[in-house]
């Protein structure tokens, strides 16, 4: 156990899925100890000894059945608060069919618009800056390097 997990920080990592101009979000179960009954990015803790790219590969594979590439580059966004540390990275491309895999820590999952996300009691407010930025960014330009990352054109600054 890292020292900062004893003082309540948990480092977790989150993927921000998105496709078609929507992003996926996992409704976390009711009974959760730790955010329950609200809408979240998928991922999960970092386990000892485990890069954060590594533990988004083996959480998304876990929760929603899928595999992604380990992500190269820096994470699109950060989060950090009081009691969580998580870098969450934009995915685009996978494969499988995202379900809920992992039974018990989510009892839904959908594909939502940023429109749509208005009315969604959601793990952290700041999350809707991050979708509009994320959706926006695959929408406005639409190109990829072929690692699930937008690759802007001459003097686009997306992120």
């Amino acid at each position: 156990m890292q020292e900062s997990e004893i003082i309540g920080i948990h480092h977790v990592v989150a993927g921000l899925l998105v496709q078609a101009g929507r992003v996926l979000l996992c409704h976390r179960s009711a009974g959760r100890a730790w955010y329950p009954d609200v809408w979240d990015f998928p991922g999960g803790h970092i386990e000892d000894g485990e890069t954060p790219s590594a533990a988004l590969v083996r959480e998304l594979r876990e929760e929603l059945g899928i595999c992604i590439p380990e992500p190269a580059g820096p994470a699109f966004a950060h989060l950090q608060g009081s009691d969580v540390d998580c870098p969450i990275w934009v995915i685009r491309e996978w494969s499988g069919k995202p379900h809920i895999a992992s039974f018990g820590e989510h009892d839904d999952l959908d594909w939502w618009s940023p429109d749509g996300i208005g009315g969604l009691r959601l793990a952290d407010e700041r999350y809707g800056s991050s979708i509009e930025r994320a959706v926006g960014a695959a929408s406005r330009y639409g190109r990829h390097d072929g690692r699930g990352k937008v690759v802007p054109g001459p003097g686009d600054d997306i992120l």
